[in-house]
């Protein structure tokens, strides 16, 4: 159950608004009699007022026929007493009903405003904490450390991020299920989906980004390895130094070592919104070099293979690695134009994402593994 249903669940829900329209219509009739009360009682009060007023100049006999005047109007007074805290009673509960009786349209839209409220919450708390972290630590940062800890953070936003999509996935399948896409509650959720999702995709662009300053990062410290190497391993081997003592300490002033040991990140998928649905976007072509096997492990041997070839034959080497990542360029190249090419034939794989069995996040995951195994089989 979601927690829009238990929302639901939790109330007595009346779509149709019928009891709580018949409730609210019972309490307004109450309400006519209670000011008819109301005008009776304030009459019989002036009655009375006038009568104790003329007693005061009256004669004998005249004393005695307003006194019963006043006691017949005293009577009548507290009838009315009685009967006008019986229709406030009995107005209350008409009120009380026809409060009981919510729609279910303000139940998921509270439901919805408060489930989101602690997901914006949660981002504000990791962005303020982000802030603290730079002013504290990130002046005297390195650039390695930087790229970690802004990876960190937009991995967890992104999680964030999945939250309120989905959340918000459900609540906009409710209000259609209950009043159809065209209500105007319907719509304004359909709205927040998109700006949702148009945020989900920031973030994962965010990261591509941050991936592929990684990369650049990792580049120029193997260049810059090798400055060092070229000024000072024949100085050190002079002096003693043993060649992997040598690369050890070109690994770590180049800063390398740190660079090698951040994992490798994943890049997620986009997210678009079509009619409704949330469905994943495949972009061969804007996925980074690294999330292609070929290219990775070349980036995994990248510490053995230059760390050899630093001392001598640089160029070569380097040449040969290069090669492989142009083959993983070319190779992730070949893939997007058959993606493109299926899609002209209209032969691709359309996933389409709902929020009743499982999360948008779960249902990407399981879309990813079917690719896979499709893959294997050769079947695409």
């Amino acid at each position: 159950m979601n927690y829009i249903e238990s929302a639901l669940n939790s109330n007595m829900v009346d779509v149709n608004s019928k009891l709580k329209n018949d409730a609210t219509r019972n309490a307004e009739e109450v309400q006519k009699e209670i000011d008819k009360l109301n005008d009776l009682i304030s009459i019989s009060n002036e009655k009375i007022q006038r009568w104790q007023n003329a007693k005061l100049t009256a004669d004998k006999y005249q004393k005695k026929t307003l006194s019963a005047l006043i006691q017949g109007e005293k009577e009548i007074l507290i009838t009315n007493k009685l009967l006008l805290a019986d229709e406030k009673e009995k107005q209350k509960e008409y009120l009380a009903t026809a409060k009981a009786y919510v729609e279910a349209s303000e139940i998921i839209k509270d439901s919805y405003k408060e489930c989101i409220g602690n997901l914006n919450e949660d981002m504000e708390i990791l962005d303020t904490s982000y802030d603290i972290w730079l002013q504290n630590t990130g002046k005297t940062a390195s650039g390695a450390d930087l790229l970690e800890k802004e990876t960190g953070i937009l991995n967890e936003k992104l999680k964030i991020q999945t939250d309120i999509v989905n959340n918000t996935k459900i609540a906009y399948d409710e209000m259609v299920e209950k009043y159809g896409a065209a209500h105007s509650e319907s719509k304004a959720l359909y709205s927040v989906l998109l700006d949702e999702v148009y945020a989900y995709n920031k973030i994962t662009e965010a990261i591509e980004g941050v991936n592929m300053a990684q990369q650049a990062s990792k580049n120029d410290s193997i260049f810059a390895m090798k400055n060092y190497l070229d000024t000072y391993k024949d100085v050190l081997s002079k002096e003693g130094f043993s060649d992997e003592d040598i690369y050890k300490v070109a690994r770590r002033v180049s800063g390398y070592d740190k660079i090698s040991e951040q994992e490798k990140i994943e890049i997620p998928v986009k997210l678009t919104v079509d009619n409704g649905d949330v469905k994943e976007v495949a972009e061969d072509i804007s996925l980074t070099v690294n999330t292609h096997l070929e290219a990775d492990e070349a980036y995994k041997n990248t510490g053995s293979q230059f760390a050899q070839a630093l001392g001598d034959g640089f160029i070569e080497k380097f040449e040969s690695v290069a090669g492989l990542m142009l083959a993983a360029v070319e190779s992730t190249a070949r893939d997007a134009a058959h993606s493109m090419q299926s899609a002209v034939n209209n032969n691709t794989t359309n996933y389409t994402f709902t929020s009743t069995a499982q999360t948008i996040y779960q249902q990407i995951e399981d879309a990813k593994r079917m690719e896979e195994m499709n893959k294997a089989r050769g079947i695409t």
